[in-house]
This record gives structure tokens, C-alpha cells and sequence, in this order.
């Protein structure tokens, strides 16, 4: 059986580190107003945007090992995904993650019920 966990964890990490990080840098203006701080929002909003580059490349990567371990197609996954951007990495987060969620409580049942028969 191939690993799902790990790479749903990866899943997770980059959806919400996705959402954080570019929340941050949408509001750092109202956080830090310009006259106070000088150039740190800039460098803050550089910061948070190259966060949500490297968090979106580890959604991306975790949502196509996800689809082909599940059996799905893992360019169909990412293209449709990419395509409906904004929406797209929202819908294709929730179904992935319910997918595989039930996948591993299916798998974990069919384990504890075949060592409960052994026993």
C-alpha cells in the first residue's frame, strides 16, 4: 500500500500556509502603516509573497502524488486546478483531502478488521 499520510500532511501545510501567507501580505499595509516603518512593509510583503510561491509549489507537488496514488489522474488534478485558480485550489484541496481521508479510514478499518479475524 502506498503512503497517503504523509503526503496529505504536505497537502495541508501548503493550503493553509498558501492561504496565511498571502492574507499577510494583502493586509501588511494596514498592519504596518508606511510612515512609521519605512521600507519593512516592503520587505514584509516580499517576504510573504516568496512564502506563497514556495507553500503553493508544495500544494501543487502534494495534490498530484495524492491524485496518482489514489488512482486519479494527476494532470487532470493539476491542470483543472490551475485553471480554476482562486476556486480551484479551494475545491481541489477540500475534494482531495476528503478523498483521501476516507481512503485511509477505509484502509484502517479493512486492517483492524482483519486482525480482529486472526486473533
Amino acid at each position: 500500500m502506498k503512503d497517503l499520510a504523509r503526503p496529505l500532511r504536505f497537502l495541508h501545510w501548503g493550503f493553509w500556509g498558501c492561504m496565511l501567507s498571502f492574507a499577510l501580505a494583502m493586509g501588511i499595509d494596514q498592519l504596518f502603516p508606511a510612515s512609521d516603518w519605512g521600507s519593512v512593509p516592503s520587505i514584509a510583503i516580499a517576504v510573504l509573497l516568496a512564502a506563497f510561491c514556495v507553500f503553493g509549489c508544495l500544494y501543487w507537488t502534494a495534490l498530484g502524488v495524492l491524485a496518482q496514488r489514489t488512482g486519479r489522474s494527476w494532470v487532470l488534478w493539476i491542470v483543472v486546478g490551475l485553471a480554476t485558480l482562486a476556486l480551484g485550489f479551494i475545491v481541489s484541496y477540500i475534494l482531495m483531502a476528503s478523498r483521501v481521508q476516507t481512503e485511509l479510514t477505509q484502509r484502517k478499518s479493512r486492517t483492524t478488521g482483519g486482525q480482529s479475524a486472526v486473533a
